[in-house]
């Protein structure tokens, strides 16, 4: 099978188990904000931050370095694979013993149980990864697929199971550990015929790996800190009541953002590190993945800002009213993020991962000075704050880009046209229709009644758009996506 049919596969694969997952995800959202008070979401989040900085440096950049390189050995791997295990238990120690400056940082004594119980992600997520890696590397999404959707469905039941039951924020602790541990345990099962990892370890071998893996390691960490100081800022000033209102309008966004973008992404570092001499290919794959992301990702962030209201309080509750205005803002910093999001492959893939470092560093620094005087203006003054500082870093990676693989402004605007077009003309329409049953209609219909009627009004105006309008680019991955014998 040759690259362009495996990346297709890839994309098939991820995409129905990001699907599953979605559903199930959303599903489990749905549920959990029926059980759970706002404020124990916000402590999830407190917990969530702290736990999710640790895991930018858990395998230590080695997952994308064994990506990046083509000629791995299996004693490199090997060594490698010790390595990140060692890193996964000296992270577990190291923030178990943090457990009581995390807990005076945020002033939040219910945070200590959930905080302990995360701790043991690590040593479970570190013996995974590096299985994940290879699969990932040889384009085999088909069993990365399934191992996710079953890792998330037995998460997502252990955390309902025990909502239900009472258990507050445990539910939500426990379903992030046997997710985690499932994921791990299915991957350590798709490789028992394999002869690595091997009982050997040689630090010398793997230092092109380190070299290349420090940036990268570097690079999360500064990446999750910029995206995740928000939380750090309003769980520490404004309270787990309101980082509980935050938390959920992030989860959904992020449902988007962070689940339907890794669909394309995922596939496209290893394929873009198998063509990363050839800057052509390169500029060609990198716009038909921006188009093809904006396609997907647009109509959900644009439908969840137009019909805010109906959406919140029929899924979630009258109770999470508040984070309504937090998602519309959300929402348009979701868009940008879906637009740059592809520079990290290209950027890896080109052997650069000192850019994502010193790029992660300076957005930090700047993110925790804007975010934190927002807070002191309160939370809906953060989330405006975060939509402006993603406007400026949208337009300076952008330019990074370009100047990498040669691109230009005008081939990123022709491959965002179709979904912002169709997505312009969705939120006129939906907009229109609710001025006019404002008017017309009593204002007693339910909002689950609304929610039905607007999403399947936006969904017609948007395929219209796409299937009339631009014709030729769905039949185009209509095309890539059917049968061979079809195609």
């Amino acid at each position: 099978m040759n690259l362009k049919k495996l990346a297709v596969s890839g994309v098939k694969w991820t995409g129905s188990a990001t699907f599953i997952s979605l559903v199930l995800q959303i599903g489990t959202i749905a549920i959990l904000t029926r059980l759970l008070r706002p404020d124990e979401f916000g402590v999830m989040g407190m917990v969530s931050v702290v736990i999710g900085f640790a895991v930018a440096f858990a395998d230590m950049g080695i997952s994308n370095a064994i990506i990046y390189k083509q000629d791995s050995t299996k004693d490199e791997l090997s060594s490698l694979y010790w390595l990140n295990l060692g890193m996964g238990i000296a992270l577990f120690i190291l923030l178990l013993a943090a457990e009581p400056l995390v807990t005076a940082f945020f002033r939040e004594p219910r945070l200590k149980i959930p905080y302990i119980l995360c701790t043991f992600i690590f040593p479970i997520l570190a013996s995974g990864q590096q299985f994940q890696a290879v699969l990932q590397k040889n384009l085999e999404f088909g069993k990365l697929s399934k191992i996710q959707v079953i890792s998330t469905f037995l998460g997502s039941i252990t955390s309902i199971i025990l909502a239900f039951r009472g258990y507050g924020v445990i539910s939500l602790v426990f379903g992030q550990v046997i997710l985690r541990g499932a994921n791990s345990i299915l991957l350590i099962w798709s490789f028992r015929k394999s002869p690595f990892p091997s009982l050997r370890f040689n630090l010398h071998e793997i230092r092109r790996y380190l070299s290349f893996g420090m940036y990268q390691m570097g690079e999360r960490a500064l990446n999750f800190l910029s995206s995740n100081v928000d939380y750090l800022i309003i769980g520490r000033f404004l309270g787990a009541e309101l980082l509980g209102y935050y938390t959920l309008a992030y989860k959904i966004i992020s449902i988007a953002v962070y689940r339907i973008n890794p669909i394309i992404t995922r596939v496209a570092f290893p394929v873009f590190s198998k063509l990363q001499k050839d800057n052509e290919i390169l500029r060609k794959g990198y716009a038909k993945v921006v188009q093809l992301l904006s396609l997907a990702v647009f109509p959900f962030l644009i439908g969840a800002m137009v019909i805010g209201k109906p959406f919140v309080v029929a899924v979630f509750g009258e109770k999470w009213i508040p984070s309504v205005l937090l998602i519309q803002i959300m929402a348009l910093a979701g868009c940008l993020k879906t637009i740059i999001n592809p520079s990290g492959s290209v950027i890896l893939a080109k052997g650069r991962a000192d850019i994502g470092f010193k790029w992660n560093l300076a957005a930090t620094a700047v993110r925790v000075v804007v975010i934190w005087w927002a807070c002191s203006m309160g939370l809906y003054a953060v989330a405006w704050s975060i939509l402006i500082l993603q406007v400026i870093a949208t337009t300076i990676m952008q330019a990074i880009v370009n100047k990498l693989i040669g691109m230009k402004y005008i081939d990123i605007l022709k491959a965002l046209e179709p979904a912002s077009i169709a997505v312009s003309v969705m939120a006129v329409g939906i907009l229109a229709l609710k001025l006019l049953m404002a008017r017309a209609i009593p204002m007693n219909v339910s909002n689950l009644s609304q929610l039905l009627f607007f999403s399947i009004v936006g969904a017609v105006l948007y395929l219209v758009i796409i299937i009339f309008r631009y014709g030729d680019i769905t039949n185009y991955y209509l095309n890539l996506m059917l049968p061979e014998k079809n195609n």
